[in-house]
């Protein structure tokens, strides 16, 4: 929020880079927010400004594309960040509107395996709803799926930040449809992603090995250390070295 309570962005990761990156994104909008306002906003500075909008989350896919569409004079450098950008903004539409649809039916199905009333769910109420949950995820997933599938048929390449999610949904689609050329592509992708960004690789290795356990944590035992006082003394008596 600003000083006068005006939210200006409710989307940030809170790390270090992401508020540097909030911070950025808010002087770009309030350096070229005027001159927009003035119409004098052309190619590359309408292009920082709808990058800088989408950074905020002030702009979702719906409401960037067409931004996106009117902009003239853009050079090939602002146009290949736009367009990736608006791929995320696609590809977090999608899960999104899936997720959305579902959720009704979720929380009807996760209420039928709770005590209501004070009485307990038999045991065939809670396999039955535990059955339709499932099916609803899977449908869901199956959903989800289609739509990021028939990005991938326009060679859509998605940013790293939301690749590993990307591809996993597509491997768990493959594996579930016994789609043995899309899983080892989608396998692949992740295995490519873990390498050029260490930062996600241990996500994406649980991803890749869900049943897999993690390794225990080595137990380092603590350092001897100098007895003190009375414990001093004993031991300086017992070498020898008390006279």
């Amino acid at each position: 929020m600003d000083a006068e309570g005006e939210v200006l962005t409710s989307s940030m990761d809170r790390s270090v880079a992401g508020f540097q990156k909030t911070a950025t994104a808010l002087g770009e909008v309030a350096e070229l927010d005027k001159a927009e306002k003035a119409g004098k906003l052309h190619g590359d500075a309408a292009a920082r400004l709808i990058l800088a909008k989408i950074d905020l989350g002030k702009l979702d896919f719906a409401a960037a594309q067409p931004s996106v569409a009117s902009l003239s004079g853009v050079s090939p450098e602002f146009k290949k960040k736009l367009d990736a950008r608006l791929l995320d903004l696609e590809i977090g539409g999608i899960f999104s509107k899936h997720q959305t649809a579902a959720m009704p039916e979720q929380q009807k199905l996760m209420q039928a395996m709770r005590p209501a009333g004070g009485a307990q769910p038999s045991k065939e109420e809670r396999d039955a709803a535990q059955a339709a949950m499932t099916e609803l995820t899977n449908s869901t997933q199956d959903a989800i799926a289609a739509d990021l599938l028939a990005l991938v048929e326009k060679g859509a390449v998605p940013a790293d930040k939301t690749a590993a999610r990307f591809w996993q949904t597509l491997m768990r689609h493959a594996e579930r449809h016994k789609n043995d050329a899309m899983s080892k592509r989608a396998k692949g992708e992740m295995e490519a992603l873990a390498k050029r960004d260490p930062e996600q690789k241990d996500m994406i290795e649980r991803m890749l090995n869900p049943g897999a356990a993690r390794p225990a944590a080595r137990i380092q035992k603590p350092e001897e250390k100098p007895p003190t006082g009375d414990g001093a003394k004993a031991k300086g008596k017992a070498s020898g070295d008390g006279n």
